[in-house]
């Protein structure tokens, strides 16, 4: 490294890390090489060829001058003895190879040896004729040149036929390992490795759908009974889905330590969808098929707070609003200037997909008070939240807040304050109620149940 000045920079740092995993003769893992220049400006690092990949992998570089100024470069290293920086810095990265191709070379190449070894057997044909013609001139010469030749011929025999079975068995290949490529595909069930599969056998992620949009996946990716090494399949090779849904939480498995479990910097964040379930862990798994956190992918959080549509309270004795998710914690009822026919007040009552609970052992307090005067009421047998009385002629606004307060009794608690319009009143009101299941309806009738809503509008939202 030199620097602007043309002086060299002893002391600068280099950074090389190889930008995903390779395949030649197994992985190659990405690791950090760092280096340090002399006082020539110089530093030599012992890199793997890019050249020998199928991954059109490429180094990512950080030079650091002894001032603090970096400058970050890729690098294809080609497969030869020395290559200086300036030669191979921001080159393409060299074509990948799939496996299907990488077999097929191999094939080739173990042709063109049964070829050279099926040679190597006709010359040890001529030399065994030769020997016999020289035989007639020269027994005992011509015995002694016929076993030599013999013997090489048997030799160069079995290398040709080992060549050749070799380049059968490059030539073969499961179709099965292949996914088709093409957008709109479904993939079920588990991604295997075929039994005894070993090397480019095993599906790597270049050989498996990009599945672009709206593709499905289900069951789960599975460790073939066995399966160790390069047999076990990696995030890196397995496609991830665009615009799919993941359902299921991601979850440490039990026993996972250190770079088992996952870490929230090395998820990949994908927008919208949800995440219900978990990911699997095959049992008797050892660290090296225990997925890594690093190879998961993980859905943005979408908004906790949820809003339904506001319903009107301007008929009828009763209001019902169902739908409510199950898993809440929270849940808020909004008054915006609710008012009903009689002075009895309104009562709010909880239900789940029974229906409402009207049972009597709604738990409950509330107080009204003005400038004028305090006034309150309670019960532990109602059959709701209760409110004080109120005059037809007045609205009131405000909130009632139900939280989850024991989620194996699904007792819910409650908190409310409104303010009555004409009486000038703040009633306030506090209780719990313990349901027979989870919660997913509310119903506000009126307090005696034959008074009517003449006016205003309720609205919910919860959170999770």
């Amino acid at each position: 490294m030199h620097g602007q000045d043309g002086e060299p920079e002893p002391g600068a740092s280099f950074e090389f890390r190889l930008n995903r995993y390779e395949v030649y003769e197994g992985f190659v893992v990405p690791e950090i090489m760092r280096g340090v220049a002399d006082e020539t400006g110089s530093c030599v690092l012992d890199l793997w060829p890019n050249q020998l990949g199928t991954t059109e992998s490429v180094y990512d570089v950080t030079m650091r001058s002894t001032t603090g100024k970096t400058q970050r470069i890729t690098a294809s290293v080609p497969a030869e003895a020395a290559a200086n920086l300036h030669d191979i810095a921001m080159l393409p990265p060299y074509p990948g190879k799939p496996d299907f191709q990488a077999q097929m070379d191999a094939a080739i190449e173990a042709k063109q040896s049964a070829v050279a070894a099926m040679d190597t057997t006709l010359e040890a044909r001529d030399v065994t004729l030769a020997a016999r013609d020289a035989a007639q001139s020269s027994e005992d010469d011509a015995t002694a040149q016929a076993v030599i030749a013999t013997t090489q011929a048997g030799i160069a025999t079995t290398k040709a036929a080992e060549a050749a079975a070799s380049a059968v068995t490059a030539a073969t290949f499961d179709p099965a390992l292949f996914v088709p490529k093409a957008g709109g595909v479904t993939m079920t069930g588990t991604l295997a490795v075929p039994a005894g599969a070993t090397g480019s056998n095993v599906p790597r992620a270049s050989e498996v759908v990009p599945l672009a949009g709206g593709v499905t996946m289900t069951g789960t990716l599975a460790v073939p009974a066995g399966a160790s090494g390069s047999n076990v399949p990696r995030a890196s090779e397995v496609a991830l889905l665009v615009g799919a849904t993941f359902t299921g939480a991601v979850a440490v498995p039990a026993g996972a330590s250190g770079a088992q479990v996952p870490q929230a910097q090395e998820v990949l964040l994908k927008t919208g969808g949800t995440a219900t379930g978990h990911i699997e862990v095959p049992a008797g798994a050892t660290v090296a098929q225990v997925m890594q956190a690093q190879e998961v992918v993980a859905l943005v959080e979408t908004a906790k707070i949820k809003d339904q549509t506001t319903v009107a309270t301007t008929s009828g004795t009763s209001i019902d609003i169902t739908g409510i998710p199950a898993g809440i914690k929270r849940l808020v009822v909004r008054f915006l200037g609710v008012g009903t026919s009689g002075t009895t007040g309104k009562k709010l009552q909880l239900g789940t997909s029974a229906g409402v609970d009207t049972t009597g052992n709604y738990v409950y307090n509330n107080y009204r008070t003005n400038a004028a005067n305090i006034a309150g009421s309670g019960s532990t047998t109602a059959t709701g939240f209760v409110d004080a009385d109120q005059l037809s002629t007045t609205r009131q606004y405000g909130t009632y807040v139900l939280e989850l307060a024991d989620a194996a009794t699904n007792t819910w608690t409650v908190t409310g304050l409104v303010v009555s319009g004409a009486t000038q009143y703040t009633i306030s009101t506090s209780g719990a109620k313990a349901l027979p299941g989870a919660l997913d309806r509310i119903r506000l009738t009126t307090g005696n149940g034959t008074d009517t809503f003449t006016a205003g509008s309720i609205s919910l939202s919860w959170e999770f």
